[in-house]
């Protein structure tokens, strides 16, 4: 007898942790499969053997009604004595017309109930989302989902450029986000059809400074205060792995690992990336090895005083608010050892990020290697970092002087 089950792809999780659930069909030795759209979850809530997401009710309301309209189909047909093609099933679930609920939720109270309050997403991302939410109340706080069109987008966009003064990066930011709030109203029946479906957003290009290698070796010899000393190795440590300060500030002396080798011992960092979930390796650079007690090794201590030890064991939403005030104070700690080291510019943490991939790419690491080192989801994303290389464009160019 043909069975059906919903299955969790944990092969396709998303910069939230967030993965796909896919609806099985089984008959005999046939089995087709297909997403369910608009519907991710976090890995540790789904339950396998009830078929449900333990932390979203609304959710499995959902679940449980595509299983009853597909068994009730199967059961429809063999009390028809016909033929069980997985295959046709799917195609009908998938060409089956929208239903439009009756939601009278303008745009910043969908925003509110669906983005800000859905705990699966990062604390970043809730952040993002309640930022669009309050700039459209000060702007439209009436708009419903129904009237948006490209018009209001057009009105609107011009509303953040004069009256915000966004740049490109954060206008492109802002749009993408109310893209993508159209996009779940729509993929959750809400809406008919999709305002924004097929409207193009550039993608704008922040200013990314950048130290150069010069730079690195001047704050390689500039002496901190003590005040200063783990802010300042903390830094360069970033600049020779590439790290985020949201997991510079969270790995401890557990994450270094030791490998012998012909060669002598090889240091790894080994650890989950807090922003994408994917799990990552790094072979340590005799620089990077450096900036560390290795006697600690093993031992559950930060690696760097930028958090205590106590904070490490908060929920994750503390633990995020944590770091973004550290961020804040070792920005401000970052821009006294700028202008002491006689830098030119001052830096922020997220600078050292950017310096390991240039200066990896001056080095010749090749892209596809470099998108798996940053933990890159698309290689799209390591390729703007030439965009901010211009003596890379000028050393393709050159190249042709060697035909």
């Amino acid at each position: 007898m043909a069975k059906v089950r919903i299955i969790i792809n944990r092969s396709k999780i998303d910069r939230q942790g967030l993965c796909p659930l896919k609806l099985r069909i089984t008959d005999n030795y046939d089995r087709k499969e297909v997403y369910l759209p608009g519907v991710k979850v976090n890995p540790k809530f789904w339950n396998p053997r009830k078929q449900l997401v333990t932390n979203d009710t609304m959710l499995n309301v959902r679940i449980q009604k595509a299983i009853l309209d597909l068994n009730l189909e199967i059961n429809r047909q063999m009390a028809l004595d016909l033929e069980i093609d997985p295959a046709t099933m799917i195609c009908k679930l998938k060409t089956k017309g929208p239903s439009v609920k009756n939601v009278s939720f303008n745009i910043p109270e969908y925003i509110e109930t669906h983005f800000c309050n859905d705990s699966n997403l990062a604390y970043s991302t809730r952040k993002g989302y309640k930022s669009i939410k309050k700039i459209i109340q000060e702007y439209d706080p009436d708009i419903s989902l129904k009237k948006i069109n490209l018009d209001w987008v057009g009105k609107f966009k011009e509303y953040l450029i004069t009256e915000r003064g966004l740049n490109n990066y954060s206008l492109s930011t802002r749009l993408k986000l109310v893209r993508r709030v159209c996009m779940h109203a729509y993929e959750h029946k809400v809406i008919s059809t999709n305002p924004m479906a097929g409207l193009k957003i550039k993608q704008g290009i922040a200013h990314r400074n950048y130290l150069t290698v010069e730079e690195i070796k001047q704050l390689e010899l500039y002496k901190a205060d003590q005040s200063l000393i783990s802010t300042h190795k903390a830094f360069l440590f970033a600049c020779y792995s590439g790290l985020r300060f949201s997991d510079l500030s969270t790995i401890t002396y557990k994450n270094i690992v030791l490998k012998q080798s012909g060669n002598g011992p090889e240091y790894y960092l080994q650890y989950t990336m807090r922003k994408t979930k994917k799990n990552l390796r790094l072979a340590l650079s005799k620089k990077a090895q450096r900036l560390l007690d290795l006697n600690e090794k093993d031992k559950d201590k930060p690696i760097f005083e930028l958090l205590s030890k106590q904070d490490l064991c908060m929920p994750t939403d503390k633990i995020s608010m944590k770091i973004e005030s550290a961020n804040a104070l070792a920005n401000k700690r970052l821009k006294v050892i700028c202008q002491d080291a006689g830098l030119k510019d001052s830096y922020s943490f997220h600078c050292s990020r950017r310096t390991w991939f240039c200066t990896a790419l001056l080095l010749g690491v090749d892209l596809v290697s470099l998108k798996e080192l940053g933990g890159h989801s698309d290689l799209k994303v390591t390729s703007q970092y030439l965009q901010v290389l211009d003596c890379k464009k000028t050393e393709a160019m050159l190249k042709f002087d060697e035909i």
